[in-house]
């Protein structure tokens, strides 16, 4: 390697590195020797442009990219297109290779550069286009499947569903040539059929030739059966799904499958005209509600078909036991699709607590809680069965469930017996379903007290008995959810009376199941929402940081931390909160396109409407319009010193970018926070988070409305350019003006001034014992945000 080319080396790897002044730097002698060279121009306009100086980096590739030089080599034209890219102009990347393509039309490295410009664009019309004219120039079928690909974006885009039509008939061709060749290919016309609810047309092709394709049958049978319940045909599906019990693939039990226990057990209600009660996703979150689907009991159903339906799930059970005696192995599903199957029936019949259904359901609950107690899993499979029985069944089903929980044999005494973790596990589990019952709601001090101490007191026994490997991380012990619910009972005394001192006793149960599970997350989130209400904010940020989000966590957890920064005035850890949701988002649009493209290249497109579906979700997260418009709040805070200030900071900017929130755009946005990281085990009557959110999700959208019209006024009142698709200065303080209204942070005041309301020092109060009308939700703090609220309000009085 000469002297020369490894300068030049050098420079690739400080960019890489993302030390762009040391790039800059090593070019300024490398440019005066070739000051033409247009790869080392290039390299410098990435560098500037990386360093924020756009408008010269834009100049200088503007100038680069008619140069004939640039327009013949791939290679400069790809260094060129990231830095169009990263300056947000993708538009101008294809031109370039468009143009280059006008010069070489027969260059199909160049036409596959085309295509992914359009898909970075995301234009997949013009992208169908060009696969249909690569297909009739190069010949290679691949292309036909890369336009039929581009069609569905289209539709997924928003685009009439009839130009599916044309797709599912090229489809139909091939399958009909015998050219349908592959899994992906056979995924993509089913896709097609099922967008445009042709369930019949799919069911014959998972059903004929082309069926073969999958490489797992078992996929196969799951994917026939969804269709025949799409269709309706209950009775079809349900001898579909008992195919699947039966049929066993690798390490894949069909019977131990879930899926398929349930399919068959509802199906069969369906069969008979009873709907079953859907089960929301329950995660890790257990309490409240416990996610159960609403419900009630259902009329029109004759006594032989509740008969009937209780006989055909009685006969399923039978034979899963049947079977596990065979094989000599004892598993859950059989006793929880006894669970599943009698607790649905007692619902949706409305019977009494006394009623012949309910007790069958409740001795099934006692033989599942007696054989399987001592597995970690045991109250999560019953916490949505117990939403539906009557709630005069809890407490006498809580006193039966702890003869069952006795420990005769001493096994939790010993900490090298087998039986050891079972003991200690089963209870655990009995206290998590003691609490989800009801047992321990409007407890005094003292008995709850004594309730925490035991709790602790198993914790710390089992503790000290535990064998643990050395050299290895403290695991979590089976003794972990006692500590969770000893620190519960707490809150509970907390939220009776307000008295403090019940916080910092939780904190210190919390705090010593840290120190015994360190990587028990559960104990984190926890400790951070007892910090939150004590307004420790130095000691809750580094709990947060222990749990260290990454990725597209930030976009369902960053509600753990922002509400409690803005709360608190800490802009900085505000400000690195929403930097990484913003970049979490602008990574995921520049790589989204390449990895689109390898699943172009590689045939596997399902991946393809996979990849922009994801970044659809993240594109209309509610989470990620408030942080862009948290961080042009905070960038304003800096720099609001005097309106000259302000006006200097705006046009240093180059203006605004538009994140404009129109009223339907924020109906559209999608509230992405994940509540059931945190197990709570609550008495189920108490509502869930997702039961109590929608208020909040409301308030979050008017929130994110605000922070995006707020730099609106504030710019057009000091004359810095606005995008066109922004309203006019009139429209938009009347705009802030009634979002501020509707979130009650402003009112009007005597002859027509406006005032700001309720302007609270930073720091939580979300508990008013006194019974105050307090808006308070899951994140633990009222949603008011002093900061946000003054920013904002600043705003409109000087617009006024």
């Amino acid at each position: 390697m000469n002297n020369a080319s490894s300068k030049v080396r050098a420079v690739y790897e400080a960019l890489e590195m993302r030390k762009n002044k040391q790039a800059l730097k090593l070019l300024v002698p490398l440019l005066e020797k070739k000051p033409t060279n247009a790869q080392l121009r290039i390299l410098k306009a990435l560098a500037l442009i990386r360093l924020g100086r756009k408008d010269e980096a834009l100049k200088l590739s503007r100038e680069l990219k008619t140069l004939a030089d640039v327009e013949t080599d791939v290679s400069l034209l790809n260094n060129l297109a990231i830095v169009f890219r990263e300056a947000g102009a993708p538009s101008e990347a294809t031109e370039c290779f468009v143009s280059a393509l006008n010069r070489q039309p027969n260059n199909e490295e160049l036409a596959l550069c085309v295509f992914q410009s359009y898909g970075r664009e995301r234009n997949f019309l013009k992208q169908q286009q060009l696969a249909q004219k690569l297909h009739k120039q190069f010949g290679n079928p691949c292309y036909v499947l890369w336009s039929i690909v581009s069609t569905t974006l289209q539709v997924l885009e928003g685009a009439p569903p009839k130009l599916l039509v044309l797709a599912e008939r090229q489809m139909s061709k091939r399958a009909d040539e015998g050219k349908l060749a592959t899994y992906e290919e056979l995924q993509l016309y089913l896709e097609i059929l099922e967008r445009q609810e042709k369930y019949t047309e799919a069911l014959a092709v998972v059903e004929g030739e082309c069926g073969a394709l999958y490489t797992s049958a078992v996929e196969r049978k799951q994917r026939q059966a969804v269709l025949l319940c799409s269709l309706e045909r209950w009775d079809d599906a349900r001898g579909t799904y008992q195919a699947l019990l039966g049929l066993n693939e690798g390490q894949v039990k069909g019977r131990e499958e879930w899926s398929h226990v349930r399919g068959v057990i509802h199906c069969a209600m369906q069969a008979r005209g009873i709907k079953p009660v859907p089960n929301l996703p329950l995660g890790g979150s257990i309490g409240g509600s416990a996610g159960a689907g609403t419900g009630g009991p259902q009329a029109g159903v004759g006594a032989e078909d509740w008969a009937w339906v209780a006989e055909q799930g009685g006969k399923l059970v039978t034979w899963l036991i049947d079977q596990q005696e065979q094989e000599g192995v004892k598993t859950r599903t059989p006793y929880l699709a006894e669970v599943e199957l009698l607790t649905h029936l007692a619902l949706l019949k409305g019977e009494p607590p006394a009623g012949p259904t309910v007790s069958q359901a409740l001795d099934a609950i006692r033989r599942y809680f007696a054989a399987f107690g001592g597995k970690d899993a045991c109250a999560y499979d019953l916490a949505v069965p117990l939403s539906r029985l009557p709630p005069a069944t809890r407490l006498p089903l809580a006193a039966s469930l702890e003869p069952l929980a006795e420990d005769p044999e001493g096994a939790a005494s010993d900490g090298g017996s087998p039986a050891f973790e079972r003991a200690c596990t089963r209870a655990a589990n009995l206290a998590k379903l003691q609490r989800m019952l009801g047992c321990m709601d409007g407890w005094g001090a003292p008995r709850a007290i004594a309730e925490v101490r035991a709790q602790i007191g198993a914790v710390a026994a089992c503790a000290a008995r535990i064998s643990r490997t050395d050299g290895f991380p403290a695991d979590r012990t089976p003794a972990d959810d006692n500590c969770l619910v000893g620190a519960r009972i707490l809150l509970d005394l907390y939220r009776a009376d307000g008295d403090e001192k019940w916080l910092y006793e939780a904190a210190m149960v919390a705090r010593y199941g840290l120190q015994v599970s360190p990587t028990n997350f559960q104990f984190k989130l926890l400790l951070m929402r007892i910090l939150r209400l004590l307004g420790a904010w130095d000691m809750y940020h580094d709990v947060f940081v222990q749990l260290d989000i990454k990725h597209i966590l930030w976009d369902t957890l960053s509600y753990l931390i922002l509400p409690a920064a803005w709360g608190w005035a800490a802009a900085g850890k505000a400000k690195q909160a929403c930097e990484s949701l913003v970049r979490l988002e602008r990574d995921n649009r520049k790589d989204t396109p390449e990895y689109a493209f390898q699943a172009f290249k590689y045939g596997t497109y399902s991946k393809v409407s996979e990849l922009i579906r994801f970044e659809n979700r993240l594109n209309s997260s509610l989470q990620l319009a408030s942080a862009r418009g948290d961080l042009v709040a905070l960038a304003l805070l800096e720099n609001l010193a005097t309106p000259a200030d302000a006006k200097a900071f705006m046009l240093s900017m180059g203006g605004l970018p538009c994140f404009f929130v129109s009223a339907d755009a924020a109906d559209k946005l999608a509230d992405n926070r994940d509540h059931t990281v945190e197990v709570t085990c609550d008495s189920m009557d108490v509502p869930t988070a997702a039961e109590r959110e929608p208020a909040r999700a409301a308030e979050l959208r008017l929130q994110a409305q605000i922070s995006a019209a707020g730099p609106y006024v504030l710019a057009a009142t000091l004359g810095a350019a606005t995008p066109a698709e922004v309203p006019s200065r009139p429209e938009l303080v009347t705009l802030l003006h009634d979002l501020l209204a509707r979130v009650g942070w402003i009112s009007e005041g005597p002859g027509g001034t406006v005032a700001l309301l309720k302007v609270l020092p930073p720091g939580p109060s979300p508990v008013n014992p006194a019974g105050g009308a307090v808006r308070v939700y899951s994140d633990g703090v009222q949603p008011d945000s002093y900061l946000c609220r003054l920013s904002w309000a600043a705003c409109l009085l000087l617009a006024l």
